[in-house]
C-alpha cells in the first residue's frame, strides 16, 4: 500500500514525491484534468489530501480501472464510477509517474481520502 499526499500551491495540485525528482522532472508531479478537478472537490478548502492506493482491494476503498493506455509508458486513463457512495463518471488520466511505483499500469486502482493534519 502506498500513501500519497498532495499539496496544493496557487491553484495546482502537486504529487508530493521528492524521490522522483532525482530523476524525474517537476511538472510530471502537476495534477490535471479530471484529477486535479477531484483533487479540488475533496480538498474542501484544505491545501493538502492524503490518499492510501494500493492494487489490492481494502476496507473503504473506491475502485479506478483501467480504459486505456497513452503509450509509451506516459500514463493510462482511468475510470472512476463511484466516489464516497455516490455515483460519478469521470475519466482520470494518471501521468507516468505511476511508472515510478509500478512495473506497467495496474487493471485497477484502489484508493482512499485518509486525514491529514492541516
Amino acid at each position: 500500500m502506498y500513501t500519497a499526499t498532495f499539496y496544493k500551491i496557487g491553484h495546482q495540485w502537486y504529487l508530493d514525491l521528492p524521490e522522483y525528482l532525482e530523476n524525474g522532472d517537476a511538472e510530471d508531479l502537476l495534477q490535471i484534468g479530471e484529477l486535479h478537478e477531484l483533487l479540488d472537490q475533496s480538498a474542501a478548502g484544505r491545501s493538502t489530501l492524503t490518499f492510501q492506493w494500493d492494487i489490492r482491494d481494502f476496507e473503504g476503498a473506491e475502485q479506478l480501472k483501467l480504459e486505456g493506455t497513452s503509450g509509451d509508458q506516459s500514463g493510462g486513463y482511468y475510470h472512476l464510477s463511484r466516489l464516497n457512495g455516490h455515483s460519478l463518471e469521470s475519466e482520470i488520466w494518471m501521468n507516468k509517474v505511476l511508472y515510478f511505483c509500478f512495473v506497467q499500469l495496474p487493471p485497477v486502482i484502489y484508493f482512499k481520502h485518509v486525514p491529514s493534519h492541516n
